[in-house]
């Protein structure tokens, strides 16, 4: 097995790909044309927490016939972490640690439920605007955990456009609308009560 620590298995670019995988916001989109480096980042993100054999992530696509974009990436470098692919029932990576990495889909409203009881650390939506804001919705709710050393985080990324692209340009309308009351800045960090932007340091705020 290669040894990550002597040799460099993948660096991220410059600029908005190296912004989104250092990100410590609960909640985070990387948006922007095809070829920007999107899913590839997606991909490198649970390793940097596959030594911890608590952690679990799920990486989702709206249907399963696009995982195959996920699962040939991921091949790529997993192996080198001592990453095992199992594609029957599930498509889960597990590391030597007892880390997993699921790569699944959610077509369904209803298919939410598949995931009640499974506690994820870390859930990446890939082409958020395929997916109705009730999934997304759904599948935040499973990020829970008490390991102060693992991250609640959820990632999404998309294209321009899709079916879905008014919720979530209303839900991140701080970033993308530029009629926006005091717009943000790509990378810059906001809280928010429920869908209220609050004050930094608000009690319970997300990021």
């Amino acid at each position: 097995m290669t040894d990550p620590s002597s040799e460099v298995i993948w660096t991220p670019n410059a600029g908005p790909q190296t912004r989104f995988l250092a990100s410590s916001a609960n909640e985070c989109l990387y948006g922007g044309a095809a070829g920007g480096g999107k899913s590839a980042a997606s991909i490198a993100l649970p390793l940097r927490w596959v030594g911890n054999g608590a952690f679990r992530c799920l990486f989702l696509r709206r249907e399963a016939k696009y995982l195959n974009d996920a699962i040939d990436k991921s091949n790529r470098i997993y192996p080198a972490f001592g990453g095992r692919l199992v594609q029957s029932p599930k498509i889960i990576w597990t590391f030597p640690s007892g880390a997993q990495v699921w790569l699944n889909h959610c077509e369904h409203e209803r298919d939410v439920a598949n995931y009640d009881g499974t506690e994820f650390h870390l859930v990446i939506v890939e082409e958020l605007t395929h997916f109705l804001e009730s999934q997304y919705r759904g599948v935040k709710a499973r990020i829970r955990g008490t390991d102060p050393t693992l991250p609640r985080f959820i990632r999404a990324t998309t294209n321009p456009g899709g079916p879905g692209h008014e919720w979530v340009f209303k839900r991140f309308a701080p970033w993308l609308d530029p009629a926006y009351p005091n717009p943000a800045k790509g990378g810059e960090r906001r809280w928010f009560l429920g869908d209220d932007e609050v004050p930094r340091g608000t009690p319970d705020a997300l990021s």
